[in-house]
């Protein structure tokens, strides 16, 4: 029988709570369809990792993989 290598996830979170104020269903949402589709378009034996960063009174929360990517000519920009 052969080992399959299968996709890692890793975390990454600050040492203390970050509060924010947000809708708690859209972000789950949003968390949601970002590692949805990092899992969907990473090889297995890919890598995924997740972030949450807090600066300057502002979260971000940072999905990344190694999978093929959407080719810049596809990415728009929003400003919000």
């Amino acid at each position: 029988m052969r080992a399959t290598p299968r996709t890692s996830l890793t975390s990454t979170l600050p040492e203390s709570p970050v509060p924010i104020h947000a809708d708690p269903t859209r972000l789950s949402q949003a968390v949601d369809n970002l590692l949805n589709n990092a899992c969907k378009f990473t090889n297995p034996g890919g890598r995924i990792a997740v972030a949450l960063e807090a600066d300057g009174g502002e979260a971000a929360v940072r999905v990344s993989d190694n999978g093929a990517g959407i080719a810049s000519e596809q990415c728009r920009m929003r400003s919000t």
